[in-house]
């Protein structure tokens, strides 16, 4: 109770002071009491005190950081944990953190502790781009200070926040880690707030650590984000060892080969091969890779299966930090559906292509037979039966009309056939032709008829579907010369969008599915591409143009026609025509015509640019007895219908014509001389006369190639009908 041990601090002279033990003992000296004291400078077991609990304060606060780190936390649970820890620590006003996202181009203000009840920033998130003093706080690479912070420019806009919660100083601590700045940990002090430059540097190892478990828990967050991108990726990746056996493939791999990630680790990719490449092909491949390089190229490769695919490949060398090969890796994706649409669509532009061609020669070929097959049948008219030239006419004419009929399939091929289309019971049809079609495929081939009795209705001229079916029927016998079973099958389909996706030409909706299956030879595989070309033919004798001119039927009523045939075990021809929703007036069958050719008094405009064609016409029509009034060009017969003063009964124009067209004529004729009737001629594609108004039911039109006989009914059933 007589002594006591204090520590305090003494002042030197220079005004320094110096920590000391001072030992107070009380005593008498007699009856005079007395207080001896003994002081000890005890500098050195002071410092070395303050800097165990320096170092003790530190290793708690790393500790707890660094225990918190094992749970893998995210960024924001690390920086919640390090501001919490702070402001306890040291007894702070008000800790916050600040984190740049991923892209590096905003940050987000996440945490926020102390004793001051304002919130500054929580929450905010700021573009980086669009504060130039937060760009500044958040790109240091050391701690900064700053002093007076309620009026520091770069803290401008938080003045009134600062003031308020009398905030003296900001340490900005960046946060950073392998180079890179993660954010910052910002720590507010007062006056009264003590922070000695050993906190500093206590705050600065902790906000190290801090950096490294976000970059850390970030490339975690990346491996993680790449493992689910390659096992959910479409592409197929692989991944070899040095020797190329294979380490890993990923679940589209699995899709696409067949060949489980079980039964295809520990293998070679060989186990993929086609034998579609030779060992040239291989040999650079991998002197490629083992070169260092990245190879880019396709592979035909075999499935689990035995079906071969196709794909794009590119295999890269994967390195190791010291930057050697230490395996490759694959990423390759399966393209045999794109080179199947691919084909299509280039078989489509060159099926284009040749019906534009056969359609502009057909129109020309149809001006000259209209002179050809006219000049015969007007000099067989004035030949006598028993002239010598009389069976060379007939000749003519036969040749003639075979020429005919071989323009039109050329027209009907590139779907510029000028049809007469109704609604269609494909039923029917087959059914009207059944009794021929066996008649014509003969007793050895066995014909097989099955009709759903559901079939849509078809909107198409039945003339060209039984020509659709007369053909394929041929062909069909054509390939079992020995023999065989033919079926022919109606069936009811609703293309679906993902169809069509696969089949550039069909449309979605309901379709009616007439199916002619063979057990003939088959197509060869590198026939199959060219069978719906024109004059494409493998048989002696063989025009060339049946498959052609079914084709262009099937196209030109809005269908498309798919071929599946295996050789030596047959084919199938699968015709789809869309669904006839709006039923359409059904067409009269001209009836047959009297062998007697009508004639008749009445004036008629004639106008043609085609000079064979027009004197072909003028001389047919003036044997018949009309008075001809004749012109090349529509400018020619305005001048003439305006000076001839008689009445002009019929005008008979080509549609086409330089200049003046025909209905554009008409229109003009027609509003001087109200009555005057038409007919229209032309040996032009249905899309062209269609642009001009001329296919309707109302307005009468020829068709070139015609023959006196033709244009003679015509005319009379024109100027016979009622006004």
């Amino acid at each position: 109770e007589n002594r006591r041990r204090l520590t305090i601090h003494h002042r030197r002279k220079d005004g320094s002071t110096y920590p000391v033990e001072l030992h107070l003992q009380y005593s008498t000296l007699g009856e005079q009491p007395l207080f001896v004291a003994f002081a000890q400078d005890i500098t050195s077991r002071w410092q070395m005190e303050q800097q165990l609990i320096r170092r003790n304060r530190e290793l708690d606060l790393l500790n707890r950081i660094m225990l918190a780190s094992f749970s893998n936390p995210s960024p924001n649970t690390i920086l919640q944990i390090a501001c919490r820890e702070l402001t306890r620590t040291f007894d702070l006003p008000y800790v916050n953190a600040a984190i740049i996202d991923e892209t590096g181009q905003r940050a987000e203000f996440l945490e926020e502790y102390g004793s001051q009840t304002d919130v500054v920033l929580q929450g905010r998130s700021l573009a980086l781009e669009e504060d130039d003093n937060i760009r500044y706080l958040l790109s240091q690479s050391a701690p900064l200070r700053l002093d007076n912070a309620a009026r520091h420019p770069r803290l401008a806009r938080y003045h009134h926040l600062l003031a308020e919660n009398r905030i003296t100083t900001l340490y900005v601590f960046p946060l950073i880690a392998e180079g890179q700045n993660f954010g910052s940990l910002n720590l507010c002090l007062t006056k009264d707030s003590r922070f000695e430059d050993a906190d500093v540097d206590l705050v600065w190892r902790m906000a190290g650590q801090v950096a490294a478990v976000i970059a850390r828990t970030r490339l975690v967050e990346q491996h993680r984000r790449l493992g689910v991108a390659i096992e959910q990726a479409a592409e197929s990746v692989v991944m070899t060892d040095l020797a190329g056996s294979i380490i890993y493939v990923n679940p589209a791999f699995e899709r696409i080969t067949g060949y489980s990630r079980e039964e295809a680790i520990g293998q070679n990719p060989r186990i993929l091969k086609s034998g579609k490449h030779d060992a040239a092909f291989y040999r650079h491949l991998w002197n490629t890779i083992t070169a260092g390089k990245v190879w880019h190229g396709r592979f035909v490769n075999k499935k689990k299966t035995g079906e071969l695919y196709t794909e794009e490949a590119t295999i890269t060398p994967v390195r190791s930090e010291a930057g050697e090969i230490v395996g490759y890796v694959a990423v390759k994706r399966d393209i045999t559906h794109e080179l199947q649409l691919e084909e299509q669509f280039h078989q489509a532009q060159k099926m284009e292509a040749l019906g534009r061609l056969t359609g502009g020669v057909a129109h020309d070929f149809n001006n000259l037979l209209t002179a050809i097959n006219g000049f015969a049948e007007l000099m067989k008219l004035r030949v006598k039966p028993d002239d010598p030239l009389y069976p060379m006419l007939n000749n003519i004419l036969k040749s003639g009309e075979k020429a005919t009929r071989l323009v039109q399939h050329l027209l009907t091929f590139s779907r510029k056939q000028v049809t007469n289309p109704r609604v269609v019971d494909l039923n029917a049809v087959v059914q009207d032709m059944e009794k021929l079609l066996r008649r014509i495929i003969g007793e050895d081939i066995h014909l097989t008829v099955r009709l759903s009795p559901d079939v849509y209705p078809v909107y198409i001229d039945p003339t060209q579907m039984e020509q659709v079916l007369m053909n394929l029927v041929v062909n069909a016998r054509d390939a079992m010369p020995k023999g065989g079973k033919l079926t022919i099958e109606t069936a009811t389909a609703d293309l679906d969008e993902a169809y069509t996706a696969d089949h550039l030409e069909a449309r979605p909706g309901k379709h009616t599915v007439l199916a002619v299956s063979d057990s003939g030879s088959g197509i060869p595989d590198d026939v199959l591409p060219h069978i719906f070309e024109p004059f494409f033919t493998t048989k002696s004798g063989g025009t060339g143009l049946g498959l052609a001119t079914v084709y262009g039927i099937v196209r030109q009523n809005g269908g498309h026609i798919t071929v599946y045939s295996e050789t030596g075990i047959g084919t199938t021809f699968k015709i789809y025509l869309p669904y006839a929703a709006i039923p359409q007036p059904e067409v009269s069958t001209p009836t047959a015509r009297e062998t007697m050719i009508p004639t008749g008094k009445e004036t008629i405009l004639l106008v043609e640019d085609n000079n064979d064609v027009r004197i072909l016409a003028e001389q047919a029509l003036q044997s018949l007895g009309y008075t001809l009034l004749v012109a090349q060009n529509g400018e020619e017969a305005v001048q003439l219908a305006a000076a001839y003063p008689g009445h002009i009964d019929l005008l008979l124009t080509d549609v086409v014509m330089p200049g003046l067209s025909g209905p554009e004529l008409a229109e003009q004729l027609q509003a001087s001389r109200p009555g005057l009737k038409v007919i229209f001629m032309s040996g032009y594609t249905e899309a062209t006369v269609a642009r001009h108004g001329i296919l309707d039911d109302r307005v009468p039109y020829v068709q070139k190639p015609f023959s006196p006989t033709v244009i003679a009914y015509k005319i009379r059933e024109v100027l016979d009908a009622p006004a």
